[in-house]
């Protein structure tokens, strides 16, 4: 036993933490509480094992905004691996962003790798191959699924259909003029 394993989110405070398993060297804690408000960025991390002397560790934590204004397309095949673009401001690449799709109807979970351009405010990722037809909700996270978008985001949906299913009865006009 340490004592009160801390880590300090500079300029944030100080967090309790605790080490899992005395045979690794890892600390397991929770960030603290930040404003969606806050100024975002990396900020660096330091540990303490006794609660009063911390250590620089070298690393550093991204808190940050970000917001999803809309999604293209709003549909696709199923099977099809259409890639689906998420539109917004604050994104951020921190080398592991997913989507996740929700089925509205049965609640199983999809996760497909994104592609994310920060500067542009875009997110790119494939619809779920192996999903059957419906309604799914898309969440996007930065940090490798961890935490999803946070509750400000707006709800962006896809609709997968099995293009098997589309037909057509009607035509009207049944013609027109060469342009």
């Amino acid at each position: 036993d340490y004592g009160a394993v801390t880590v300090r989110f500079v300029g944030f405070g100080d967090v309790a933490c605790a080490i899992p398993d005395a045979g690794v060297s890892e600390v397991v804690c929770s960030a603290p509480y930040v404003s969606p408000y806050s100024v975002a960025g990396a900020f660096p991390v330091e540990v303490s094992l006794d609660g009063d002397t911390f250590v620089a560790s070298g690393l550093a934590f991204a808190f940050y905004t970000a917001s999803v204004s809309s999604a293209a397309p709003g549909g696709a095949p199923i099977g099809s691996g259409t890639a689906v673009t998420l539109f917004g401001e604050g994104f951020v690449d921190l080398g592991a962003s997913v989507c996740v799709y929700a089925a509205e109807a049965t609640g199983l979970v999809y996760e497909a790798e994104a592609a994310v351009n920060a500067t542009s405010g875009q997110a790119v990722c494939e619809a779920p191959d192996n999903a059957p037809a419906g309604s799914y909700r898309v969440d996007v996270s930065f940090n490798g699924g961890a935490n999803l978008a946070p509750a400000f985001f707006l709800d962006i949906e896809l609709d997968l259909y099995d293009p098997g299913d589309l037909s057509a009865t009607a035509l009207e006009p049944v013609g027109g003029p060469v342009e």
